[in-house]
């Protein structure tokens, strides 16, 4: 029997088989693996004699049957880059990076910066909780996510108050005369 070896290249691969022998029918290797951030680009055979692999380089790969010798097969990554997309109806966000990949993290998401009138009360967007005031967006958050994928989130602002006050100065109008009026906005 002959051994198949694989670098995974920081990803995993289930269906992998490990051995074969040069009797073996036509065996594919994994079709798709995960790897956060990345994409699966293909598989890179060498040791190949015989028979062969038919496509090498790529996510169908075949050994086929009459092959022999020891195989490493090398996965190939394509690096995926995602979109970051927030709402700050009520202020300005500094940190802003609209395009991003997992080699770009952690990306730090400070507090917004609330208009005058307005103050900022956290954030809040797909595996966030509890509106922090900011966070690290990190690969845990690009879990799952395709190439080109847009994260969202949604700075909150809740109107300061405000008290008015009238004074009737001798006057009449404000409730009675002499009285004091407030009123919260």
């Amino acid at each position: 029997a002959y051994t198949i070896s694989y670098d995974e290249g920081g990803g995993s691969f289930s269906g992998k088989v490990g051995s074969y022998n040069i009797e073996t029918t036509d065996l594919s290797l994994p079709s798709t693996g995960t790897r956060t951030g990345y994409t699966f680009a293909g598989w890179d055979v060498s040791g190949a004699n015989g028979a062969g692999v038919a496509g090498n380089g790529t996510t169908n790969v075949t050994i086929k049957r009459g092959t022999y010798g020891n195989l490493t097969a090398k996965a190939k990554w394509s690096l995926n880059t995602y979109h970051l997309s927030w709402n700050v109806s009520h202020g300005s966000h500094a940190n802003r990076t609209e395009d991003f990949t997992v080699e770009d993290c952690p990306i730090a998401m400070g507090e917004a910066t609330p208009y005058d009138g307005y103050a900022f009360t956290g954030w809040s967007g797909e595996k966030l909780s509890a509106s922090p005031s900011s966070f690290t967006l990190d690969a845990p958050f690009l879990e799952g996510k395709a190439d080109g994928a847009t994260l969202s989130f949604t700075a909150s602002f809740s109107a300061n108050p405000y008290t008015i006050r009238l004074h009737a100065n001798d006057g009449t109008g404000a409730g009675g005369l002499g009285d004091t009026v407030e009123h919260a906005v």
